[in-house]
């Protein structure tokens, strides 16, 4: 008796002959293979022509008396690819949304962070229009938005320093 994984497990022997299956093995070898005794090999997949099964089998040599005997077990494909066709559906459409979560949140965080800077560039260009500045377009480009305030008041420190050391 198998589970609903295993598919298959026939006991042949060296000539091929199937001495022991499950219920529901196909009467003939799921696979010809020869082994010595303890040793182990992965057969791979295996498809009856007349499409009765489609298994991943594996098959490992045992010494009984009278002999070497290989156990044949074959897993069954057919979870493997439900579970394969799911993920790639579920990745089909959870893909989209998590990127575009993914933006969004992104771009309410810059957002959010750089509202100061927009604030203390707006005060500054308050301070500098009311000391006879020039006032700034908000749609020029940030570097020449901030320069000319930054700058005039990098030259108002400056000048407040070369005050101080004259003193």
């Amino acid at each position: 008796m198998t589970d609903s994984q295993v598919g298959a497990v026939q006991v042949v022997d060296e000539s091929g002959t199937v001495l022991a299956a499950s219920n529901g093995a196909p009467p003939s070898p799921l696979a010809a293979t020869t082994l010595r005794d303890g040793q182990t090999r992965n057969v791979g997949r295996v498809e009856d022509p007349g499409g009765q099964f489609d298994y991943w089998v594996s098959a490992r040599a045992a010494a009984v008396p009278g002999g070497i005997v290989t156990i044949l077990v074959g897993t069954d494909r057919e979870p493997v690819e439900s579970v394969i066709t799911k993920v790639a559906a579920l990745l089909a459409v959870g893909s989209p949304l998590i990127i575009v979560w993914v933006v969004v949140g992104t771009y309410r965080l810059v957002g959010a962070a750089l509202g100061p800077v927009e604030a203390i560039r707006a005060q500054v260009a308050q301070i500098v229009r009311s000391h006879g500045g020039t006032s700034q377009s908000a749609t020029q480009p940030p570097a020449e938005r901030y320069s000319p305030s930054l700058c005039h008041w990098h030259s108002r420190i400056r000048s407040a320093r070369l005050t101080a050391a004259r003193r």
